[in-house]
């Protein structure tokens, strides 16, 4: 699962629904965000505590982007299911 920290909180609970509607379960967990952004200072202990391995993706407007290309990327060359959030 691929999280976009900054613009989707995901609590447990939702989490949870979410791994429902999967025929397969979760074994990886990617959350990323611009952790130097005091906003997502409580998350980032939050979500490291739920197993994720966070990704920084450096500020600026594009940064971003640069990330969603990658995924994109990975799902194309890839056999594995890439749940992004």
């Amino acid at each position: 699962m691929l999280l976009d920290a900054e613009n989707l909180k995901l609590d447990i609970n939702s989490k949870t629904f979410l791994t429902s509607l999967s025929k397969y379960p979760l074994q990886v967990k990617i959350a990323f965000a611009n952790w130097r952004n005091l906003a997502s200072g409580k998350q980032y202990g939050e979500l490291y505590g739920r197993g994720y391995q966070l990704v920084h993706v450096p500020g600026g407007k594009h940064s971003v982007f640069l990330f969603y290309d990658s995924i994109e990327w990975l799902k194309k060359s890839s056999s594995a299911l890439v749940m992004v959030f």
